[in-house]
């Protein structure tokens, strides 16, 4: 009796069936080594051509390279530094030992209209505090909002060449105002710290608000003290009306940002654990 013949064809990338009573043939050997040695030197590739992309980047940007290209170089909001003569105007700060403290409660009051609980917020050397107040009144909504953050630097230096940096981000046309509109320039307030500025902005991410910012160095502190909001209508259902919403004006958020700031100032030079 002739064994049974495979009545299936041989399909293409397939193996053929054996015939009868006979064991099938061996898998093929994989080829392990090659596929290694293929990714060990793809993997090479990739990282050879980051390192070097990453050099041409870098040298690219050198400052003093004549033909540096415009487009490479470091916003000036990351390099901008101090004169080099900087010192301190008192003994250095090594804590804030009550953030929210520093405001006097009557200047919250008088510029937070309602209810506004402090929220204070610390990372590593970083403290704020932020109070926010909303209100209503007949048919229109509005908010007022008042944040302070202090940062303590090694010394007085390094304090100083950071107020440059935020000095040149709040420089209206720098990459970090794209979101805001409007304001003038910047303002020098002598006798605020060490050294101090202002600015005004309006800010349109969800409707127009206005802010107005101080930024101060004191010996080894970068103080920033804000203060803005808006008012809007209230539309149809009761919802608020962000087409319409007015952000709060430049001499009222100026003025509030600068009264807090000297208050700040004031009670953190008096800070004796501050500096213990």
């Amino acid at each position: 009796m002739q064994p049974h013949e495979p009545r299936h064809p041989h399909l293409p990338g397939v193996p053929p069936i054996p015939p009868y009573g006979q064991p099938p043939p061996p898998p093929p050997e994989p080829q392990r080594a090659g596929r290694a040695v293929t990714l060990a030197v793809a993997g090479a590739t990739i990282l050879l051509s980051t390192i070097v992309l990453a050099a041409v980047a870098v040298d690219a940007a050198r400052p003093d390279r004549p033909d540096r290209r415009p487009e490479l170089a470091f916003p000036p909001e990351w390099t901008a530094r101090a004169s080099p003569s900087v010192t301190s105007s008192g003994p250095e700060f090594t804590t804030v030992t009550d953030i929210c403290g520093l405001l006097p409660a009557g200047v919250a009051r008088r510029l937070l209209p309602g209810t506004a609980a402090p929220r204070p917020e610390t990372s590593g050397r970083r403290w704020s505090c932020t109070r926010v107040a909303e209100r209503r009144r007949g048919g229109e909504t509005g908010q007022r909002s008042l944040t302070l953050r202090v940062e303590l630097y090694e010394g007085a230096q390094d304090a100083a060449d950071a107020l440059a940096r935020d000095r040149a981000a709040a420089t209206p046309g720098a990459a970090g105002r794209a979101f805001e509109t409007g304001g003038g320039p910047l303002t020098a307030l002598p006798g605020v710290g060490d050294e101090a500025f202002s600015r005004y902005a309006v800010s349109k991410v969800i409707g127009a608000a206005g802010r107005g910012a101080v930024h101060v160095r004191l010996r080894n502190a970068v103080v920033e003290v804000g203060y803005g909001g808006h008012d809007r209508p209230v539309g149809e259902f009761g919802l608020p009306d962000y087409e319409a919403q007015r952000p709060l004006p430049e001499a009222p958020a100026r003025r509030g940002a600068e009264e807090a700031a000297r208050a700040v100032v004031r009670a953190l030079t008096g800070c004796a654990p501050c500096t213990g």
